[in-house]
């Protein structure tokens, strides 16, 4: 049994894994603009000019209005923004339990080349990058059976993990009055590619210098989960902005100030170093798919 169980777990890992691409940024900054754009050139991106075909998880189907023709090769999964919280040992992050689900069963298909991952505007980027480098191997989600109702970050259906037993592959089992989900780490079958941010020129500024919360009404039109969410705008911003390898800035062509964005992109750099600033012509028209798929 052990030497099966470790064949298994050789062959998985010589498998390609599934690469991804996390797209960050606040409403109306883009993200959404881009992600038409790369399923329109994911058309002919393939080798010897054959379709990309790509996985996108979004989490308003509606916004992404594309011809039936324009995405044929393409499968987009809408994913509602459910948090479940994961402890392991002295790692302590919130992770998207659905987010677990839906990588291993797309990798399991091997339908697709590449996964791109719409994050909302209030999303951080972190706890979306540590679900694929996060190990949750021997490690199962119980949840309450509550007649189907969706996992949360409240008490009564937020996820509790516990070092039960070693799994292979993600399944559910009942167990008493939980639902006990048994999972395994993402970096077996998937990897993460690239994190990028998608950066509004035309209200940097406004964002960066409020002292406005998620908990209210603000610039941003976003609010929290909930009334009680008091992060602040710009650091959430700051968030975004620090933890991405590939940084856009969109609407440059709205902004008439001589100068500024080449202070914008400035201040980009210097707020993170080793990310490649990209300043794209509007809606992205000229930007190569390489900038943002298989940048590693």
């Amino acid at each position: 049994f052990l030497k099966g169980a470790l064949l298994e777990r050789l062959l998985a890992w010589r498998k390609p894994k599934l690469p991804v691409t996390v797209l960050s940024g606040f409403l109306g900054a883009g993200k959404t603009t881009l992600l038409k754009q790369i399923l329109r050139s994911a058309g002919t991106a393939g080798k010897g000019g054959c379709p990309l075909r790509v996985a996108v998880i979004v989490n308003d189907m509606g916004e992404v209005n594309l011809d039936a023709s324009e995405i044929k090769n393409s499968r987009l999964i809408k994913e509602e923004a459910t948090m479940v919280e994961l402890h392991n040992g002295c790692i302590c992050c919130t992770l998207r339990g659905d987010l677990l689900r839906t990588v291993h069963a797309l990798s399991k298909e091997r339908a697709f080349d590449y996964l791109v991952i719409e994050s909302t505007g209030i999303s951080e980027p972190l706890p979306v990058a540590q679900t694929f480098t996060t190990d949750v191997d021997e490690m199962t989600i119980a949840e309450d059976d509550d007649e189907g109702a969706e996992a949360s970050g409240t008490t009564s259906g937020a996820a509790k993990l516990s070092q039960e037993s070693s799994v292979a592959e993600a399944s559910g089992v009942a167990l008493g009055e939980k639902i006990v989900e048994q999972v395994t780490s993402l970096y077996h079958v998937a990897r993460l590619d690239t994190m990028v941010t998608v950066v509004d020129a035309l209200n940097i500024y406004d964002i960066l210098g409020s002292l406005e919360s998620l908990a209210a009404d603000n610039i941003t039109n976003m609010l929290g989960n909930d009334g009680e969410d008091q992060r602040g705008i710009a650091q959430l911003m700051l968030d975004q902005i620090e933890f991405a390898n590939v940084i856009l800035l969109s609407k440059v062509d709205l902004v008439k100030r001589e100068g500024a964005v080449e202070e914008i992109r400035a201040l980009l750099q210097k707020l993170n170093p080793s990310a490649t600033i990209i300043v794209p012509q509007p809606y992205f028209a000229d930007l190569p798919l390489s900038a943002v798929i298989n940048t590693k």
